[in-house]
C-alpha cells in the first residue's frame, strides 16, 4: 500500500482501539467473530445505534490477536481488490458499504464493477476477509445481488442477536459514571435499539439528566434528523410527511393551511422550491 495509504490507515485503526475501549462482547459480537472466521464476506445490517461497528471492530481485532490478521480500514471495493497481499492474513472493513443514510447508487456502481474481480480475489485466496456494515433501512438484497459476489447476512435485528437486558444494563454501566446514573429500570433500558449509542453521546455530555435522556431521546432523534437533512433530503421530507400527517394512507390534497406552512417550511430548509402542495392530488 502507498504510504499515505499505510498512515490514514494506522490513523482510523487508532480511533477504532479507542472506540472499542468501552466495548462490553455480548453475543452477538461473539457471533459476529465466529461467523467471520468461518466466512470470507460478512455483512452485519442492523437498525440505527445498534453497534454494528462495534461489533465489525471487535471481530477485526480478534482475528488479529489470535490468527495474526492485518486490520485494513477500506472506503471502497476497489481498495480490496488493489490492496490485498496474497501471502498475508488481512481482513477489510467497510463501513455504510452502500450508503450511510440512503441507499448511494454512486457505491452500488462501484460494487457492480468491481463485484466479478472481487470474487475471483477471493475464490483464489483463502487468506482474505472482509467485514461489510449496513443500516437495515439502506440494505437492498434485490439490488445487492447485482454486486456479483457471496457474503453471509448477520442481521442484529433478530431475537438471536439482540441486546438481552443483561447485556443492555452492562453496557449502560460501562459508559455511565455511578455518581451520574439514576437507576434506570428494566423498561426504560430496553426501551430502545439505540441504547448503546445513547450512551457513547451520554458519556461525553458534562450535564443532563440521565433518566430523562435515556427515555426522551431527543438529541439523539435531532441529531439523527439533522444528518438526514445533509445526506437524505427525500427521507428528511418524507419523515416530515409522516410526523405532520401521523399516518400516511393515501395521497390527499393539503387543504390544511397550517399543515401546507408546515412543509413549506421543510422544503425552504432544504433549498427547494415551494409550491402549492394542494394541487398535487392522487392520480385518477
Amino acid at each position: 500500500m502507498p504510504t499515505h495509504v499505510i498512515v490514514i490507515a494506522k490513523e482510523t485503526i487508532q480511533k477504532w482501539t479507542h472506540k472499542l475501549c468501552n466495548t462490553f462482547v455480548t453475543k452477538a459480537a461473539e457471533s459476529a467473530y465466529q461467523c467471520i472466521k468461518s466466512e470470507k464476506v460478512v455483512v452485519i445490517i442492523g437498525p440505527t445505534g445498534t453497534g454494528k461497528s462495534s461489533y465489525a471492530y471487535y471481530a477485526a481485532f480478534k482475528l488479529k490477536e489470535e490468527n495474526d490478521y492485518v486490520i485494513v480500514p477500506a472506503r471502497q471495493p476497489s481498495d480490496i481488490t488493489q490492496y490485498y497481499e496474497p501471502d498475508t492474513n488481512q481482513v477489510f472493513i467497510i463501513d455504510d458499504f452502500i450508503g450511510k443514510y440512503a441507499f448511494d447508487e454512486a457505491d452500488s456502481a462501484s460494487w457492480e464493477k468491481e463485484g466479478p474481480l472481487l470474487q475471483k480475489v477471493l475464490r483464489n485466496n483463502d487468506r482474505i476477509k472482509v467485514i461489510l456494515t449496513c443500516r437495515k433501512s439502506v440494505w437492498h438484497p434485490e439490488k445487492c445481488e447485482r454486486f456479483g459476489f457471496s457474503a453471509y447476512l448477520f442481521d442484529l435485528d433478530t431475537h438471536e442477536l439482540s441486546l438481552t437486558l443483561s447485556e443492555s444494563r452492562t453496557i449502560f454501566e460501562a459508559y455511565v459514571e455511578k455518581s451520574r446514573v439514576v437507576q434506570l429500570n428494566d423498561q426504560m433500558i430496553m426501551m430502545y435499539t439505540f441504547l448503546p449509542s445513547l450512551c457513547s453521546i451520554f458519556s461525553s455530555i458534562t450535564d443532563s439528566d440521565s433518566e430523562r435522556f435515556f427515555t426522551v431521546t431527543v438529541q439523539f432523534v435531532e441529531e439523527e434528523l439533522n444528518n438526514y437533512k445533509i445526506k437524505s433530503p427525500v427521507r428528511y421530507m418524507s419523515l416530515a410527511v409522516l410526523a405532520i400527517k401521523q399516518k400516511v394512507t393515501k395521497w390527499s390534497s393539503f387543504d390544511n393551511i397550517e399543515n401546507e406552512e408546515l412543509i413549506k417550511t421543510c422544503l425552504e430548509n432544504l433549498d427547494f422550491k415551494c409550491f402549492h402542495l394542494k394541487t398535487y392530488n392522487k392520480p385518477s
